[in-house]
């Protein structure tokens, strides 16, 4: 899944893109630690890049959750994006993303 880096505690980081347009992305990173070759989430972010003049990304929650079946890490992430002018709230837009970490 991700390259570790050695030391007291080796850790890896995944980013995600969860959402993309032409103005701005909102974006997720996970930190991973590895115990006995199994990698296991320590904390994760979800923040927001690109022309962001006028939105504010509040992450609400996230929650990463491992399938024994398939070995696969299904993600859920929600926040809100609020759309200010000139430092007004006009608009708050709820926004939850689901998938699969691969």
């Amino acid at each position: 899944m991700a390259t570790f880096e050695e030391g007291s505690l080796p850790t890896a980081t995944k980013y995600i893109s969860l959402d993309q347009n032409a103005l701005m992305d909102i974006g997720m990173s996970i930190t991973f630690t590895k115990n006995n070759e199994q990698q296991i989430p320590l904390y994760g972010v979800a923040s927001q890049s690109g022309f962001i003049s006028g939105f504010e990304w509040r992450l609400t929650s996230m929650n990463i959750t491992e399938n024994k079946d398939d070995n696969l890490r299904q993600y859920a992430v929600s926040g809100l994006l609020k759309w200010n002018l000139f430092g007004i709230n006009l608009y708050t837009q709820s926004k939850h993303f689901n998938g699969i970490l691969e």
